[in-house]
């Protein structure tokens, strides 16, 4: 077993999946919806941004992945990145899955074709795409990425505020200064991007899970309506996303655990 949490999802026998786009979900080619009967092997390689970089080789190496997921987001997370991309437009999302998790290690993750799915994009997915075409431009690889949008709600700010809301909790009128809003994608942009062919699909702020049940979606053709099956993959994909910290990570007796560095499940 590899050391990052990685689960194995047994589908069950259900109809081929169909789903319109979604005006925010950008691709390039197109793949052949899935009818998967075998079990997919989703491994995820950050479940915050600071976690460990020996993740991405321990899974890439000996998780025998399908689908590589990133969860790097937070409140304060999206802070930051909205703080960065006001100094920069070129930046605002998480630099380190571009140049610690794919630069040295894309090669083998197109090889062992291990598709990725993450919510680096923070606030700026398109320059995460963009970055991450050099990286791919650089190894010299036909590599296509999908970029998730539609988070980013800035540019309602105005409406909602003469729409009169406030604050839920006190009552207190819309804030005259706002840096960044995000509303959270869910899973189904990200199924559709996985559908027409990203083999690397960049989001900004999605619902935690989403970065496994897209897949889980995408691999079994879940429909809209198939709500346990949603409901069990939103489960496991509460899990995986929460990285080595689901499987050992925040055990409170580390001490007495041998290697317990190489946190398995």
């Amino acid at each position: 077993p590899a050391p990052h949490s990685h689960y194995q999802w047994n589908p069950a026998p259900h109809s081929h999946f169909q789903w319109n786009p979604v005006p925010h979900s950008h691709y390039l080619n197109s793949r052949p919806l899935t009818t998967v009967r075998r079990p997919v092997r989703i491994g995820c390689a950050s479940g915050f941004w600071g976690d460990t970089a020996t993740s991405v080789p321990q899974l890439v190496y000996g998780g025998n992945l399908d689908f590589l997921v990133f969860d790097y987001l937070s409140e304060i997370t999206m802070s930051l990145l909205a703080a960065a991309k006001a100094k920069s437009s070129n930046h605002g999302y998480v630099p380190d899955f571009v140049e610690v998790a794919m630069a040295p290690f894309i090669k083998d993750i197109h090889k062992r074709g291990i598709r990725v799915v993450c919510n680096a994009g923070g606030v700026n997915p398109h320059a995460c795409a963009a970055a991450l075409q050099g990286v791919i431009k650089k190894a010299d690889l036909d590599v296509k990425i999908g970029v998730v949008t539609g988070d980013d709600l800035m540019l309602m700010k105005d409406l909602l505020k003469e729409a009169g809301i406030t604050d839920m909790d006190s009552g207190n009128p819309f804030p005259a200064s706002v840096q960044s809003m995000n509303a959270y994608i869910g899973a189904r942009p990200i199924s559709r991007a996985l559908d027409l062919g990203a083999d690397i699909v960049v989001t900004g702020r999605c619902i935690d899970s989403g970065i496994a049940l897209g897949p889980l979606i995408h691999s079994f053709g879940w429909k809209q309506n198939d709500f346990d099956l949603l409901a069990a993959g939103s489960l496991a994909g509460h899990l995986i996303e929460c990285g080595a910290q689901c499987t050992g990570g925040i055990f409170t007796d580390w001490h007495r655990v041998p290697d317990w560095d190489n946190t398995s499940s």
